[in-house]
């Protein structure tokens, strides 16, 4: 059950969740990223080297299933507001999405199904992709708004946001350090798959362990009586996304802002292989790159958390996206890719990383914030639509990182094992690094009108307490 205990710094009480507990729930965003990681990495490579399709085709695929991703994220955010289970709201959720992302890995690179006909093998990868996406959602949504459950304290959630970054990019990192080239070690490199189907048991595994710990995480929080206030009220409609974005202003600055850096890290994701090859032209600095990456990421994220509670999540959240603008900006006009100058690139490239890492890890609990920002001003309690509904329009924002991938390939005349060219070393530079500085000059825009800090936080929780507290005793004059 949660209990209340007395923040350290003023005198608001807050439901806390214990510490294993709130290391055990953040690394559900790992859990469910993992697939997404293997995806974004080698999706549009096993279909341009392996199956030997057209990179075009491929970036428009990853761009539509990303939007009909976006489509079933308010649906199952509505499923989970109106579902009380004996198990409670968010754990069968869990659990059912889990099942789906693993099966939808094995039938994207498992390898167990070839087509010599292309429109057979695009639409295989296609259902193989929209099946796993209706798990992936029903995952991720849960990490948006089940920490609403878990707990409402401003210094626990900054400190969830942290332990889920260090965790979720310290995995992308070994990923990358450990999957591109062991991938390439195969006969043929990419071409062969039995690369990818080792890859995928592994993402797996890392799913399946760490949905339970997520679970495990949750028993006490997630239970048929801690919504007793709730279930009496009227159900959540999907319709309610319109009314949300409208009448919800923190959400609208949030979305802006992290859908532009998400739309950033989709593309350096699924550019890497590319920019290393023909850019930076050594697959050896991309592992050089994960493996440093690893403490600068936890030196990053820790100073983002100082940052964090020592000033509020918004601060911590600029300061990580100055960081990844000015030396995004500085890589591409020194351009530090001579082997004589490896130093100087490492060191640009994990700012770059540490930055966008910093700002990562105060997404997650601002959605939180947000839905509290809803209950409080709107009388909503959905923390599962309004987590869905930031997905909804970050979702839609970020599938242009296929359309955008694909169109490079598409403009280099790109094939398999193509020899080096100067389009190619400019156009994979600007789409690693150039488009994501647009994205981050969007952010820095956005959080002008971004309103919820600590001391603000702080009045609204207090006005909901008092809201329940005067409710409670209208009840018992009545009785």
């Amino acid at each position: 059950m949660k209990q209340s205990y007395v923040s350290d710094t003023h005198p608001t009480h807050y439901h806390k969740a214990k510490p294993w507990q709130i290391l055990a729930f953040s690394v559900n965003d790992t859990a469910t990223n993992a697939g997404l990681c293997t995806i974004g990495t080698f999706l549009v490579v096993m279909m341009t080297d392996n199956l030997v399709l057209s990179g075009f085709v491929a970036g428009i695929i990853m761009m539509l299933v990303r939007v009909f991703d976006g489509i079933t994220d308010p649906i199952i955010g509505t499923l989970i507001d109106n579902t009380v289970t004996r198990w409670g709201k968010f754990r069968p959720f869990l659990l059912v999405g889990s099942i789906i992302i693993n099966i939808g890995i094995f039938l994207l690179f498992g390898g167990f199904v070839h087509f010599e006909n292309e429109l057979l093998q695009y639409a295989w990868i296609i259902g193989s992709y929209i099946f796993y996406i209706f798990g992936y959602t029903c995952q991720t949504a849960c990490t948006k708004s089940a920490q609403v459950q878990l707990t409402n304290d401003p210094g626990q959630r900054s400190t969830l946001g942290f332990l889920t970054a260090i965790i979720s990019t310290g995995y992308w990192s070994l990923f990358l350090a450990f999957a591109v080239k062991y991938v390439d070690s195969f006969e043929g490199g990419f071409s062969n798959p039995d690369g990818y189907r080792v890859i995928a048991v592994i993402t797996v595994a890392v799913n399946a362990v760490l949905t339970v710990c997520s679970i495990l995480a949750l028993k006490d929080h997630d239970r048929p009586e801690c919504y007793s206030k709730e279930v009496k009220k009227e159900k959540i409609k999907v319709t309610a996304i319109f009314s949300l974005i409208k009448g919800n202003r923190p959400l609208q600055m949030l979305v802006t802002a992290a859908a532009t850096n998400k739309l950033a890290s989709n593309l350096q994701g699924a550019a890497a292989v590319y920019f290393y090859l023909y850019t930076v032209q050594s697959l050896d600095m991309q592992a050089r790159v994960s493996l440093l990456g690893l403490p600068a990421l936890f030196l990053g994220n820790t100073l983002g958390v100082i940052v964090a509670r020592r000033y509020d999540k918004k601060v911590s959240f600029l300061f990580g996206t100055w960081m990844g603008l000015i030396f995004g900006v500085l890589i591409i006009v020194v351009q530090p890719f001579a082997p004589e100058q490896a130093v100087l690139f490492l060191a640009l490239m994990l700012l770059v990383n540490a930055g966008t890492g910093i700002s990562y890890m105060n997404i997650i609990p601002m959605i939180a914030d947000v839905a509290d920002y809803e209950h409080w001003k709107n009388g909503r309690f959905a923390p599962g639509l309004v987590g869905t509904t930031f997905s909804f329009v970050d979702k839609m924002v970020s599938s242009i990182s296929g359309l955008l991938i694909g169109g490079a390939l598409s403009y280099i005349g790109y094939t398999k094992n193509m020899p080096w060219s100067s389009e190619a070393y400019w156009t994979f530079l600007l789409v690693m690094l150039g488009v994501p500085i647009l994205g981050h000059i969007a952010s820095i825009i956005a959080y002008i009108w971004y309103p919820i800090d600590n001391a603000f936080y702080r009045k609204m929780y207090d006005d909901l307490q008092q809201n329940e507290s005067a409710i409670e005793g209208a009840k018992r004059e009545l009785c």
